[in-house]
């Protein structure tokens, strides 16, 4: 279930952004007047029009104007940094390689122009199927998304490549090295996914975070290291709880799974309960039911030592005990040693008391044997052991309506594509914080070179005004 359900794609709709929120939405163009807008160049225009259609929510037309300035050979890498978020966003991974691998080859930045024009736009990439990444217009950007793209269009060896020389380039970002683990894992090399996934210093409290915990603890799974795997999900699990619920429900299952790797299986049901049903895909949600079915009925027809065995397990160190504590036969408080002479009826109805009397005559003819029984009341359980039996028999209540739940879950294709190619990677929103960059536009260029040339003539024409005036 995990090499299919770890890597599906919910649609982008159904994806909350974990990862710096930003701030109110603002639809508005910046530093262009009429009079910048005549002089700007041609690619500049275009890419005002364009945005201006982003604005009004018309994306077709955006998309649309875009590629035709690609495909006639723009000047400007904003208009290819646009065309490879727009095939990114329609799940085209392999076009969108194309495009963003003309911006990685060229010298000139991208991403001045758009933040020059609207500094609030923002690419929402999507980083792991249910983390988004905010990212502005930039070179790091463009650089990320070209290997993103490069990567789940089937060549994860040049994807890798590009991630190398950005950490080269930039730093070892947390979205560097969760992407790199990621690719380590997809092709199978545990040690150096591992090695990458492993970093967690100075990380923040987001989803970021919680995807590292997660895929480290599916590379330590790979590797039947349990306990190691358990390791390192709960912490993280525990820091970061404000996450969208598509993320939580993986990691959530996923911890279950270890759970039951090391026999704790009260901890497994009690972390897979959490999943709601509507988080998960139908078929998802069936081989859930039939796991949580199982527990369930082991739990139910564990003994009297295996409730033990339960009872005292280390939840922390994930440790099972081999043997269970046998409970002992007399309090070290009592003196007599003797319970059987000191037990009597403690029912106030007679019926009962007469009952419970039976009850009492029997245990002490069977001691009278030899023989080892338990006292009358007395279920052979230390008082762990008893709060276990008690949420054991909690879980079989509440599984009658936790099936019911699971049972009824209906398909939904929009939680779950196993292809890539099927949804889309990106989305663009106008919540960024960023102010404009000082580098202008050429239109503003030309009007500022325009405006003095005009003064410097006026105060020419003012001067010699002036001389003509004194001559005369």
């Amino acid at each position: 279930m995990w090499d299919r359900w770890l890597n599906s794609y919910p649609e982008l709709g159904l994806l909350d952004l974990d990862v710096g929120r930003g701030q109110f939405e603002s639809r508005e163009l910046k530093n262009i007047n009429l009079a910048t807008h005549l002089l700007m160049p041609y690619d500049e225009k275009a890419l005002q029009m364009c945005l201006e259609s982003l604005i009004d929510g018309d994306e077709i037309s955006a998309a649309a104007l875009v590629f035709r300035e690609a495909s006639k050979g723009a000047l400007l890498p904003d208009i290819f940094l646009l065309a490879g978020a727009f095939r990114m966003s329609e799940g085209r991974l392999d076009e969108a390689a194309q495009l963003l691998g003309r911006i990685y080859q060229g010298e000139t930045e991208p991403g001045l122009a758009i933040r020059r024009m609207c500094p609030s736009l923002r690419f929402l990439v999507r980083l792991t199927p249910c983390v988004l990444l905010p990212l502005y217009p930039n070179v790091y950007a463009a650089e990320l998304m070209y290997a993103l793209s490069t990567w789940r269009s089937g060549n994860s060896a040049e994807g890798l490549q590009i991630l190398r020389e950005m950490v080269e380039r930039w730093g070892l970002f947390d979205e560097l090295k969760l992407a790199g683990g990621l690719i380590h894992l997809e092709r199978g090399d545990l040690d150096r996914a591992i090695g990458a996934l492993s970093v967690g210093e100075n990380t923040e409290r987001d989803a970021l975070e919680l995807a590292r915990g997660m895929y480290l603890a599916y590379a330590h799974l790979k590797r039947e290291e349990f306990r190691s795997a358990v390791r390192a999900l709960v912490p993280v699990m525990q820091m970061v709880r404000d996450v969208n619920p598509h993320l939580h429900a993986r990691a959530r299952q996923l911890l279950a799974e270890l759970y039951e790797r090391n026999g704790l299986l009260l901890n497994a049901l009690r972390e897979s309960g959490k999943v709601l049903p509507n988080e998960v895909p139908a078929d998802v949600a069936k081989e859930i039911l039939g796991r949580e079915e199982r527990w369930v009925t082991e739990l139910s027809l564990m003994s009297n030592a295996e409730v033990e065995r339960l009872a005292h397990a280390d939840s922390y160190q994930v440790y099972l005990p081999d043997e269970a504590r046998p409970k002992a036969a007399y309090s070290p408080l009592d003196t007599s040693r003797n319970v059987a002479t000191q037990l009597k009826p403690r029912e106030l109805s007679w019926i009962k008391r007469q009952v419970e009397q039976r009850q009492i005559d029997d245990y002490r003819a069977a001691l009278a044997r030899g023989e080892s029984v338990l006292p009358p009341g007395d279920s052979g359980l230390s008082p762990a052991g008893a709060d276990v039996k008690k949420r054991i028999a909690a879980a079989e209540r509440w599984w009658v309506s936790r099936r019911q739940a699971l049972s009824e879950t209906r398909p939904s294709e929009r939680l779950a594509r196993g292809n890539p190619f099927d949804v889309g990677h990106l989305r663009i929103d106008f919540c960024g914080g960023r102010k404009a960059p000082t580098v202008t536009l050429i239109g503003e260029k030309r009007l500022r070179f325009i405006s003095v040339l005009a003064g410097a003539s006026l105060v020419i024409f003012v001067c010699l005004l002036i001389l003509q005036t004194c001559v005369y």
